[in-house]
């Protein structure tokens, strides 16, 4: 296993200078190479210790080892990451200073970015802590993806050095994915008291590698997430028409991507209506099934074996429960006809029930997710609400999904959690009062323009 050393020099402080674009961009490529180095092809001390619920190769679903580009990343190259990335890297992309975070926009650019966001019509727009960058690994999403990467002190050491292991060893997120990054201005990044030794890091364990690197830490992480502020910075650096934003651990089956832009190139309704979003039903798979499902034919096998549930069912049913799941499920074709029709709108909703939480597909002109909520409760919820009530449409397609792995159980919450929905859902009752006088103001604001 890797080893994590302390370096004894003392903290310095830096002062960022405002420099050239042209410097920066010099810096970004001596940081973050495309090519692979030839200590990539030199007998690897591989890591040999694995965390105990580590997705692997032999799993259908999760292919990790099929997109390979290299079989490990030189323990070499992560310490010349470590050494040349210093905190003055966050001075890359679009930088905006609010009242309480910094956001810093396209900070790891895709190489083919503008290409396949030019030939797509859905973004994924996903978000996340340094604990959890290991799924981007599992992700089966080809199309243009945007991450944003919350990165207070240390943390952001452990997003330089796992971020550069993913671009090497997976080529999707080297070629069509978008990294950006935000952080309390009262946490920006620094220099890390901690670095890495010895050994390479397997491409075949990103799990494991992100634990490794999570060591490198040298502080402890902060309690509450702004979940919200993370998934607009995900979303509104989307390039497409629609964006889908999801939780990080939340997987797509394969050729989703592709399938989106045919069924928005072909849709009629979908052309003309500028307030139409749509419903991507979400599925718990248990973790002793040996695959993750590729096409609703699979998962409907594993829903009818006990592999497979309704997400949040066991924690919140209200969570996904206006979706009315049961008429997806039941509404059943072979694997051809998937093929052939592709997605379709299945069944619309009408209806609003509080706490719902569907996962949407949305033009980039609905409203954003409101950044009052932090940590857990009401974070999705609180923009579903809005949606409805500017009457928004919603539509339920079929053959599209998302999984995650493993079954939610409520005992997982623990009391920092609980205590969080309990703040946001005061919050939540403000807002919503709130959302009214604003809407009825801006109906008064058109009439009069009118």
């Amino acid at each position: 296993m890797l080893r994590v050393i302390s370096r004894s020099r003392p903290l310095r402080y830096i002062i960022i200078f405002v420099v050239t674009p042209l410097v920066i961009f010099h810096q970004y490529l001596s940081i973050i190479p495309d090519s692979q180095s030839d200590g990539a092809r030199e007998k690897s001390s591989l890591l040999s210790e694995k965390s105990g619920h580590s997705l692997t190769a032999s799993r259908d679903g999760d292919q990790v080892n099929s997109d390979l580009r290299q079989d490990f990343v030189p323990a070499s190259e992560i310490r010349k990451v470590m050494k040349e990335s210093n905190p003055l890297l966050a001075a890359l992309g679009t930088h905006v200073n609010t009242a309480n975070c910094v956001y810093h926009s396209h900070v790891w650019i895709g190489d083919k970015w503008n290409e396949v966001s030019e030939q797509s019509r859905v973004c994924m727009a996903t978000h996340t802590t340094v604990e959890h960058l290991f799924w981007l690994a599992f992700q089966g999403w080809k199309g243009p993806m945007s991450v944003a990467v919350f990165t207070p002190g240390t943390d952001y050491y452990v997003a330089v050095t796992m971020i550069y292991y993913l671009r090497k060893c997976f080529p999707s997120l080297g070629l069509s994915t978008n990294f950006h990054i935000m952080y309390p201005k009262e946490r920006p990044p620094r220099f890390s008291s901690q670095t890495v030794a010895d050994q390479d890091l397997r491409c075949d364990d990103p799990e494991g590698v992100n634990n490794v690197l999570l060591q490198l830490r040298s502080e402890p992480p902060l309690h509450v997430y702004p979940q919200n502020h993370n998934r607009n910075l995900a979303k509104k650096n989307c390039a497409t028409d629609y964006s889908m934003t999801t939780d990080i651990d939340m997987i797509t089956p394969p050729s989703m991507s592709e399938n989106m832009t045919k069924f928005f190139n072909n849709n009629e309704e979908s052309k003309s209506c500028t307030k139409c979003v749509f419903v991507v039903p979400v599925y718990e798979v248990h973790d002793t099934a040996n695959f993750r499902p590729k096409d609703k034919q699979e998962l409907i096998g594993l829903i009818n074996n006990g592999l497979a549930r309704r997400y949040h069912i066991k924690v919140w049913s209200p969570n996904q429960e206006n979706s009315h799941l049961g008429i997806w499920e039941t509404k059943i074709s072979d694997k051809r006809d998937e093929e052939k029709r592709g997605y379709r709108i299945l069944y619309n909703i009408t209806s609003y029930e509080k706490y719902w939480e569907p996962i949407l597909i949305m033009p980039q002109t609905a409203p954003l997710f409101d950044e009052r909520f932090l940590g857990y409760g009401y974070v999705r919820n609180s923009q579903v609400y809005e949606l409805y009530r500017r009457r928004f449409k919603f539509h339920v397609l079929d053959y599209a999904f998302l999984t995650h792995l493993g079954f939610q159980l409520s005992k997982g919450y623990n009391s920092l959690r609980k205590s969080q929905i309990k703040a946001n859902s005061i919050r939540f009752s403000s807002f919503r009062k709130e959302l009214k006088i604003r809407m009825k103001y801006e109906a008064k604001e058109t009439g009069a323009r009118d």
